[in-house]
């Protein structure tokens, strides 16, 4: 048996997250795990690898005790992780990124690679191409050299598994692989996971998919657009993003932007919340141009993100990070407004004093959506809202979405999971490679065959 875990237990506080977990995992074997948001399954992974100790229990690898040895001992041990989330140099290329996940099984002497004699310079081109044949085993050798920043969020799930693999685990880690991938993405990384395990490999992981909703129904909402894009355009350097992107949304209206990974659409989003500085183009709220302005003046005006990947505080409380949201709106009714989002939120009222970095996915996602609503938004954004939640968490966010809508306030949602976003939308638009190729009514383009065509990445002719 390679791994063998036995009455594991953890606990934070007075929560304890794991009770008694046992798993085995043979040579080869591919595991997952299961199970709803806040059962335990980023804990377990995280024990394992040796970010946290165990509080009772036996981990086993290889025949040798690794419970409370330090993540560095454990990773040169042979196991490997991935993380829920991102855990990347933003500012490294893809073959840097992963050139550094080849440090444990590099032992040439460091004073021949500082002097960079040619035994070094063999060794340094050896690494690189075996860099480059696992971004190609990943899909991305083409875009080895360009920086992780300007990767999609799927793109750059895809760099991490291959910055995994290049330490030569024996056991890999995977906490949720394909979040934020499209349905061909995550059919591609299935493959990989497959190649691995028969090359001796294991691999272990968590991974809850999203669910499918009811098409939309008819909604009465205001005929005034509160939210208008004009001709946007973005530039990552020569990289060019956004093209020409225009769209609206109504005051009390649900509005979806979809398509496949590195179309534009975050960067539209980011640029609407002010984040990023539009080459071109015109951005009006409520008839009043918000182009280029930064982003705390942007979501004073009334349009608040909800970023990718959540961006809560993860070291301060679930209370302090709603109470430094609240303060975008100082008030003497700043504790009544907290308190309303606790109630509209139980699992984070019942977790009010814990870090909010040991929230499950679906309460991190909950507190990110309650510290948008604090700063009193006429128009939330939202980006990737379901991802990496399970079905049960899917259906329960978007029900809380379309309460938010019935509240007055308006929607705009970036969405990998089509059907779930066509659900609660009156409005959608997709893009690719940076433009709207499909717009219209979203009951209309959940039946539209030329929807799976643009999604999948494939041409659109409109």
């Amino acid at each position: 048996m390679l791994l063998s875990v036995e009455e594991l237990e953890r606990s934070f506080g007075g929560v304890r997250a794991l009770d008694g977990a046992a798993v085995q995992v043979a040579p080869g074997e591919v595991h997952g795990l299961i199970g709803p948001n806040g059962a335990g399954k980023t804990t377990l992974l995280n024990v394992i690898s040796g970010l946290f100790r165990p509080s009772r229990g036996r981990i086993v690898l290889g025949g040798e005790r690794i419970d409370g040895l330090p993540p560095n001992r454990i990773a040169a041990l042979g196991i490997t992780r991935t993380y829920q989330n991102i855990r990347l140099f933003p500012g490294l290329s893809a073959l840097d990124n992963v050139l550094v996940g080849a440090h444990l099984v590099r032992r040439e002497d460091a004073l021949r690679r500082m002097l960079f004699l040619s035994s070094a310079r063999a060794d340094e081109v050896r690494a690189r191409e075996a860099a480059l044949q696992l971004l190609s085993r990943v899909g991305l050798r083409e875009r080895a050299q360009e920086r992780v920043s300007s990767l999609s969020y799927g793109d750059q799930r895809r760099v991490e598994i291959a910055r995994a693999l290049a330490s030569s685990p024996r056991l890999l880690l995977l906490d949720e692989p394909t979040a934020g991938m499209n349905a061909a993405e995550v059919q591609s990384v299935a493959a990989v996971i497959r190649q691995v395990a028969k090359e001796g490999q294991s691999v272990a992981g968590r991974e809850p998919s999203g669910g499918d909703r009811r098409l939309p129904g008819e909604r009465r909402v205001s005929e005034a657009p509160l939210l208008e894009v004009r001709g946007l355009h973005v530039l990552y350097g020569h990289v060019h993003a956004v093209r020409g992107v225009s769209l609206a949304v109504r005051r009390g209206q649900i509005a979806t932007l979809i398509g496949p990974n590195g179309a534009g659409k975050s960067s539209t989003l980011n640029a609407i919340a002010g984040l990023l500085r539009p080459a071109a183009g015109e951005v009006l709220l409520d008839g009043k141009p918000v182009t280029g302005l930064p982003a705390h003046q942007v979501a004073r005006a009334g349009a608040v993100l909800v970023p990718e990947g959540r961006g809560i505080l993860q070291r301060m409380t679930v209370e302090e990070n709603l109470k430094v949201a609240a303060e975008m709106h100082p008030g003497r009714d700043l504790g009544e407004r907290i308190e309303s989002q606790l109630e509209r939120f139980p699992s984070l009222e019942r977790r009010r004093a814990l870090p909010a970095g040991q929230l499950s996915g679906g309460e991190q996602q909950m507190l990110a959506i309650a510290r948008a609503l604090l700063q009193r938004p006429r128009l939330l954004l939202l980006d990737e809202p379901s991802m990496g939640l399970s079905p049960v968490l899917v259906r329960q966010v978007f029900g809380i979405l379309e309460a938010i809508q019935q509240e007055g306030i308006a929607l705009l949602l970036v969405e990998q999971n089509a059907r779930a976003a066509l659900g609660v939308s009156e409005h959608a638009y997709v893009l690719e490679r940076g433009q709207i190729v499909l717009d219209g009514p979203a009951r209309d383009l959940a039946r539209d065959e030329r929807l799976k065509a643009a999604y999948l990445g494939g041409d659109v002719q409109a």
